[in-house]
């Protein structure tokens, strides 16, 4: 008759739950594709009409795919408003909310963080250090099929934060306004933006397009 250790058994079902809680409680994901978040334009219980005809010319292409590693953290944006922008609209194409920028012409969004910090994690690292910035895509198609140029500056637009980075607690949320100029000698473009801190944690993406008309008509 064989004697079955009751200690080791214990021991490793114990381990095995507090496994298993560990990976619930951080969220963790494996390494594999994600959905960006892009819910960008506040509505105020209107629905975000869909951008015209002539400013969706301007292809910012399709938003692509993200590979991300493994995350400790996510963010949640909340945009609550916004000023200075010629229009806001939803590009149908690719269900990306758009902000249109004129040449020569300085606009502002204004955000709310709040940061998801499962507890287990808040435990080993009780903050995020997060520095604000941006970056830009742009998907240029080819005769081979075509390919996504990412960067973190455009040639015309400047942006700045206020605040430029902050330190956020599991239970704090911080507010950030983010302030586009478009110079007057800017290419008229369209490119996906995202915020920090990036797609693989949660960053908020939305398209900037700059255009060298007044609101352009349907």
């Amino acid at each position: 008759m064989k004697i079955i250790n009751v200690t080791v058994v214990v021991s490793v079902v114990l381990a095995a739950i507090g496994t298993s809680l560990f990976l619930l409680s951080t969220h963790m994901q494996p390494l594999g594709y994600i959905e960006v978040q892009t819910d960008a334009i506040p509505q105020n219980g209107n629905p975000v009409s869909n951008c015209t005809k002539q400013i969706r010319t301007y292809d910012p292409g399709p938003m692509g795919g993200f590979m991300c590693p493994i995350t400790y953290f996510h963010m949640n944006t909340k945009v609550d408003n916004y000023s200075g922008f010629d229009d806001v609209c939803m590009d149908p194409r690719y269900g990306g909310d758009t902000y249109v920028l004129k040449l020569g012409h300085k606009g502002s969004i204004m955000y709310t963080l709040y940061p998801d910090l499962p507890f287990s994690y808040a435990v080993q690292v009780p903050h995020v250090n997060l520095t604000n910035h941006v970056s830009f895509s742009h998907y240029k198609p080819t005769k081979g099929g075509g390919g996504f140029t990412y960067t973190d500056t455009i040639d015309g637009v400047h942006t700045t934060f206020e605040p430029g980075s902050e330190v956020l607690f599991p239970w704090s949320s911080q507010h950030v306004t983010l302030t586009m100029y478009a110079t007057a000698n800017a290419k008229a473009s369209s490119h996906w933006l995202f915020l920090s801190p990036g797609v693989c944690n949660g960053g908020l993406g939305f398209v900037l397009t700059v255009e060298n008309s007044s609101r352009l008509e349907q």
